[in-house]
């Protein structure tokens, strides 16, 4: 193995312990609730991270063979991954925007959202399970040639990408500045913090040339991520609680 391979295998493993251990502790806030908003919440954080890791998993083979194969990058290793990714980020958005209204005493229905949401998800879902079954059939038919999907998909996949993160970038801050529970507002903000970091790394790598320093930065972006997230997901614990004593707190409400 070259040296730029142990230090790549290093850093991906690093990504993927922090993103598991946030996937795994997210899983332990969830069912240590028990409202079932705020479990979808938590089920959001841990459909996220485990969608990341595999997308960084993807990412990372498909650099190894451009780097031993003196071939250009395509993106096509894990562009399936990718709106998937992009379908647990909105089902977060969902589920937030859903705990801010059984927040609220009055029940507002914050921009709608009750009836808005069907017409985003609608616009969500096509493009994951078009671009995943083009990878498929790429992989499985064709030999793995293409796995980007057909110019006429584009009416799709725009709207795949582009609801998700306009949801993070509109509606979510709204929420935050509106909603009067603390433990909601700081689940927000960690979550907000893990947003601006994804996008400024990724935004950062995508213009470098040099892919040793871009993958460098992508893992450094991804460690850094993982942590965001997994301060957002201890935060839905109420009063700051450890996620085990509220798990004993909650079975023994449930005995008596």
């Amino acid at each position: 193995m070259s040296n730029f391979d142990i230090v790549n295998l290093a850093l991906v493993t690093t990504v993927l312990l922090s993103l598991g251990y946030t996937a795994f502790w997210a899983r332990n806030v969830q069912k240590a609730l028990a409202v079932g908003v705020y479990r979808r919440q938590a089920l959001g954080i841990v459909l996220i991270s485990v969608t990341l890791a595999l997308y960084q998993i993807a990412n990372t083979a498909e650099a190894y063979f451009v780097f031993h194969n003196g071939l250009e990058a395509n993106g096509e290793g894990g562009f399936g991954l990718f709106f998937i990714f992009l379908v647990a980020v909105f089902y977060w958005v969902d589920a937030s925007v859903l705990a801010a209204r059984r927040s609220n005493s009055l029940l507002k229905d914050y921009m709608h959202w009750s009836k808005v949401r069907i017409i985003l998800w609608v616009g969500t879902l096509p493009a994951a399970i078009i671009v995943v079954a083009v990878s498929v059939v790429s992989l499985f038919v064709s030999g793995g040639n293409s796995g980007i999907a057909p110019t006429w998909a584009g009416i799709f996949l725009f709207p795949g990408i582009f609801i998700p993160l306009f949801s993070c970038a509109i509606v979510i801050p709204i929420i935050a500045l509106k909603t009067p529970d603390k433990i909601l507002r700081a689940h927000l903000k960690w979550f907000g913090l893990f947003g601006i970091i994804y996008l400024a790394f990724n935004f950062l790598t995508a213009n470098l040339s040099d892919i040793t320093m871009a993958l460098f930065l992508t893992y450094l972006g991804d460690i850094v991520c993982a942590y965001c997230l997994y301060r957002s997901a201890l935060s839905l614990t109420p009063l700051k609680i450890p996620v085990a004593t509220a798990k004993n707190s909650q079975s023994k409400n449930k005995m008596q």
